[in-house]
């Protein structure tokens, strides 16, 4: 069970590193039939063993293949400069002042039309400089922007900011010109719209409470935006080693799961009718569950956010159900449901230091 995992990896690794796009079928098709002829043969246990491995490489490419043809994000083709408005799905702060935001742009909206990229439809990400007006998520934003389409790698093997924009969804970046305007608010709708704005919120009020660099250390343990981070902070860190604990992980999703189920437990130890006729230590394993769950959506669940939650999740699962929890089995399933969902976290350092080291 335990080396399923990293077959599966293998086969998301084969496609990405592909000379040329593979038939539809043919991943499929390997995955398929390599079980039934395993099935077949009942004599030879590791001839079976070595074609239900051979399955999982071709399951894993072809997940890899259907996810990168289900993204489909509109790249930019060349550099241009043209007037631009959307609406802002995200906004990222910076210690210097400038602020990052995401807008989602519609063929309407854009001066981009039936130029560089035909009907662009999706996200740019724009810096404006400092000293602008402080537009929210979910208002309106226009303004005279340059903008280009992702960079790729700095080298050969090095990493690819075109390659992680096309999965994220994100077709161009740049910066404005001059300073944004504000549009019309228009109602936020869709649950991403809502925890963007939640996440914009609480970073917003976090930095109230703490101004200057604690502020931005804080936002960045409780709602992973690391934007107000100062260069000099975040030299400190790297320094020091200790850079890592930033990135929302184990440690955090543990500390808060724990903070939670003892808060619990030690409420309802007030009440001692409660606690001799009911499974309090189930209740307080949901409410860390519960707890955990919030603190995924609300941190932007990264990778090794991903990991740790689903760790923390069998866990609490098995104290609920009274079973145990296996943590190597815990390590492997971590990775199966990551590599399903986003088999390009297989490239990603996040992924690498969560599971490969």
């Amino acid at each position: 069970f335990l080396w399923q995992p990293v077959f599966f990896g293998l086969g998301c690794l084969l496609y990405f590193n592909l000379p040329r796009e593979p038939l539809v079928w043919a991943f499929p098709a390997a995955g398929a039939i390599c079980p039934l002829l395993a099935w077949r043969i009942s004599s030879a246990r590791h001839v079976r063993a070595s074609l239900i491995l051979i399955a999982l490489v071709a399951f894993g490419a072809s997940a890899a293949q259907w996810r990168t043809a289900r993204v489909d994000t509109t790249m930019l083709s060349r550099s241009m400069i043209t007037d631009l408005q959307g609406t802002v799905t995200n906004a990222e702060h910076r210690a210097d002042g400038r602020v990052r935001y995401t807008i989602r742009v519609s063929p309407e909206d854009s001066g981009i039309r039936n130029r560089a990229a035909r009907d662009f439809d999706g996200l740019m990400r724009v810096t404006a400089r400092k000293g602008g007006p402080q537009i929210s998520v979910g208002e309106r934003i226009a303004g005279k922007v340059k903008v280009d389409a992702p960079s790729g790698p700095a080298y050969p093997g090095g990493y690819s900011f075109a390659f992680q924009s096309w999965f994220n969804g994100i077709g161009a970046s740049g910066f404005f010109l001059g300073k944004p305007r504000r549009g019309d608010r228009v109602e936020i709708t869709g649950v991403a719209f809502w925890i963007a704005s939640l996440r914009a919120n609480m970073s917003a009020l976090i930095r109230q409470a703490l101004p200057g660099r604690n502020g931005g250390v804080a936002a960045a343990l409780i709602v992973g935006d690391r934007s107000g981070i100062d260069e000099e902070t975040a030299e400190a860190l790297r320094r020091s080693g200790l850079a890592h604990i930033l990135a929302i992980s184990g440690l955090h999703m543990a500390l808060v799961a724990a903070t939670v189920i003892s808060g619990l437990r030690m409420l309802l130890a007030l009440f001692p009718a409660v606690v001799l006729a009911y499974p309090v230590r189930k209740w307080a394993s949901g409410g860390g569950l519960f707890a955990a769950t919030f603190y995924l959506i609300l941190s932007s669940a990264n990778v090794s956010t991903q990991r740790a939650y689903i760790m923390v999740a069998i866990m609490l699962i098995a104290v609920i159900f009274d079973r145990r929890a296996l943590t190597m089995r815990n390590v492997a399933i971590a990775a199966f449901a990551v590599l399903v969902l986003t088999p390009e976290a297989i490239l990603m350092p996040g992924f690498q230091m969560s599971f490969a080291a």
